[in-house]
């Protein structure tokens, strides 16, 4: 193909994805080289070798003719906002390698015919909307390397993928796969990292998945397994992370994994483990987090552990641990939160956990521990929440204890106390339990993985909670503002999060959050926006997010929402945008919206609502963005619309809307899309 053909189909492109209203289309449909056009690369001849045009505000579908640009060995238009489906076309492009569309809003099944792009080397199609069964031909891809399809809503994962030799990176993380792993998966001898949390996979881990010699990293949680952890992951040398959380996992945990000797983190909470936890974990002294939270493991915590200096975080809570806690723990100084609450353990505290000096959180509540709490802990000068709530303790609160807490975090209904401390003012009650905002934060960074955010500076220390990251508070030190969009967050938003009763803004925009939408947030009744779009997040609006009377943006799009549209969100007479976009919402658009008087934009575009479009619509005067598009709605565009005299855009395409446009909607851009006769001035059909 030459130059003027290229030429030809990168106009097509432009033209297709609304060019003129790019980030930057410098050159673009000028007679300038392709070299000089925006994002292009091209050969000495001419030829378009690469097309790079991410987070560049490209709108509409990708056109078939780009299938045309024989030459293409790039293709990168991650973090746009084009939608439909992948052109099968794509498949004419022999020569391809990188092929990146994450971050978009694609549809559909994958193409079956990129199965025969034999010299691609990376497909990064995470956070999209496709589906259906992840296709068998990926299996003729002989050169892959990477394959991202995170954050789909793929179903099923080939056995073929155990032919990619070369394969190095597997994500298949957050999407809907069912079934069992393949166990031909072991036969990818240059694997890398599996990641497949995230999905409704079940029946046992393939024992082997321990021949992947070269794996780094396995990310099994949030799943169905079930059955016992196969012995055969010991035999996994340059192993780093072991995540296998959240499952059904039973058994005991298997002595052969400390053999695992690059091992930095090992997560198995939230299962059905029994038998003790194994000295030979002892043996690995490059781990940094350990958690078997909320299993079934009895007998007494390894002494062993105490070698393990690396490790900045313990959780072996809600078992039932016994025997006394290890004085050897105090050799853990980097430990930054220890927590063995919820347990069996009895015996003194050792002092030799004063030695912590990173400690920032310590629990050992509801135990069976008796004698004094020593005075050594009082040390920990980093130390902001410590519980030793439920024990036998007896004696005096350690002197360097009693400043845990500065007075503007306490709030002293909800203090619990213990044995008392003696200073020169008599007796006060000790603290057992952190409270207030500060804790808040606290819950929300385990909740969201917080030691491997982008940016945690200050988290957990003992600095002003507005030297926190993100976080911004008022003269009185509580919260009134979270901003953590892009940084990495991973796990469940906290039902916590709803005792920030000062907070006015929160957003979390572009994270890897799950879980459902707390209905406690509904009862932050300062809260003025919330962003928590673009993420992961399932379940239904709640509805008691309509008791926000001072909201004034409500952002939800692109995560898996379900479920209906609350009608209590008409109550939120501030709201000037409402974004419930790109989700999986259902049933009709309530009238109620047509209580919003002071909305300005309302998205419920592709969803999959049905129903009439609500005549009430029309009393938002003050709209001026309107988008329905790809629904399943009925019925014919009420004539009550036509009052919109403010509105700029409309989307009402990828619907079922039969009648005609109403007078006042006939000069609204791309009305004419909906190939309906315009009304005539008694509104029916002419």
């Amino acid at each position: 193909m030459d130059e003027a053909s290229d030429r030809a189909a990168l106009t097509v492109f432009y033209s297709v994805t609304n060019g003129q209203k790019w980030n930057d289309s410098t050159n673009w449909l000028s007679n300038r080289p392709l070299r000089e056009w925006r994002g292009v690369t091209t050969n000495r001849w001419g030829q378009v070798t690469k097309l790079n045009l991410t987070w560049n505000q490209l709108s509409g579908e990708i056109p078939a003719e780009l299938g045309s640009l024989s030459n293409l060995n790039t293709l990168a238009l991650t973090g746009n906002e084009l939608v439909g489906r992948i052109p099968s076309e794509l498949g004419n492009l022999s020569n391809l390698k990188w092929l990146k569309l994450q971050d978009i809003q694609l549809n559909g099944e994958f193409p079956a015919e990129l199965g025969s792009l034999s010299n691609l080397k990376w497909i990064l199609l995470g956070n999209n909307r496709l589906s259906g069964e992840i296709p068998s031909e990926f299996g003729n891809l002989l050169n892959l390397e990477l394959l991202s399809l995170g954050g789909n809503d793929f179903t099923k994962m080939p056995c073929e993928l155990s032919n990619l030799a070369k394969l190095k990176t597997i994500v298949v993380s957050y999407n809907r796969l069912s079934g069992e792993l393949p166990p031909t998966l072991g036969n990818l001898s240059n694997l890398e990292s599996l990641t497949v949390e995230g999905n409704q996979l079940s029946g046992e881990i393939p024992r082997e998945l321990g021949n992947l010699s070269n794996l780094q990293a396995l990310w099994l949680n949030r799943n169905r397994l079930i059955g016992e952890i196969p012995s055969t992951l010991g035999n996994l040398p340059n192993l780093k992370v072991l995540d296998l959380w959240e499952n059904r996992l039973s058994g005991k945990i298997p002595t052969e994994l400390g053999r695992l000797s690059n091992l930095e983190r090992l997560n198995m909470w939230d299962n059905k483990l029994t038998g003790e936890i194994p000295a030979e974990l002892g043996s690995l002294t490059r781990l940094q987090q350990l958690n078997f939270r909320n299993n079934q493991l009895k007998g007494p915590i390894p002494v062993e552990l105490g070698n393990l200096t690396d490790l900045n975080w313990v959780d072996v809570s809600e078992n039932q641990l016994s025997g006394e806690i290890p004085s050897e723990l105090g050799n853990l100084t980097k430990l930054t939160s220890l927590d063995l609450s919820h347990n069996r353990l009895s015996g003194e505290i050792p002092f030799e956990l004063g030695n912590l000096a990173k400690l920032t959180s310590l629990d050992i509540s509801y135990n069976r521990l008796s004698g004094e709490i020593p005075f050594e802990l009082g040390n920990l000068t980093n130390l902001i929440s410590m519980s030793v709530y439920r024990n036998q303790l007896s004696g005096r609160m350690p002197e360097g204890l009693k400043g845990v807490l500065e007075e503007s975090d306490l709030e002293n209904d909800l203090w619990e106390y213990s044995t008392p401390s003696c200073d020169a003012g008599g007796l006060k009650p000790m603290p057992v339990a952190m409270t207030g905002d500060r804790v808040v934060l606290i819950a929300f960074y385990n909740a969201t993985d917080g030691p491997n955010w982008t940016d945690n500076t200050n988290w957990l220390s003992d600095r002003s909670l507005d030297e926190w990251y993100g976080v911004d508070t008022d003269i009185d030190g509580r919260v009134t503002a979270l901003y953590l969009e892009e940084n990495q967050l991973s796990g469940e938003i906290p039902s916590d999060l709803g005792s920030l009763t000062k907070l006015e803004d929160l957003s979390l925009v572009h994270n890897h959050l799950i879980g459902e939408v707390p209905s406690e947030l509904g009862s932050l009744s300062n809260l003025k926006s919330l962003y928590i779009h673009e993420n992961h997040l399932s379940g239904s609006v709640p509805a008691e997010l309509g008791n926000l009377t001072e909201l004034d943006v409500l952002s939800l799009s692109q995560n898996q929402l379900c479920g209906i549209i609350p009608s209590e969100l008409g109550a939120l007479n501030s709201l000037t945008g409402l974004y419930l976009d790109t989700n999986q919402l259902t049933g009709g658009i309530p009238s109620e919206l047509g209580n919003l008087r002071n909305i300005e934009c309302l998205h419920l575009a592709w969803n999959q609502l049905t129903g009439e479009i609500p005549a009430e619509l029309g009393n938002l005067t003050k709209l001026d963005g309107l988008f329905l598009d790809d629904n399943q709605l009925t019925g014919e565009i009420p004539p009550e619309l036509g009052r919109l005299t403010n509105l700029q855009e409309l989307g009402l395409v990828g619907n079922q809307l039969t009648g005609c446009i109403p007078e006042g909607l006939r000069d609204v851009p791309e009305i004419s899309d909906l190939g309906l006769p315009l009304c005539d001035t008694s509104g029916e059909l002419p």
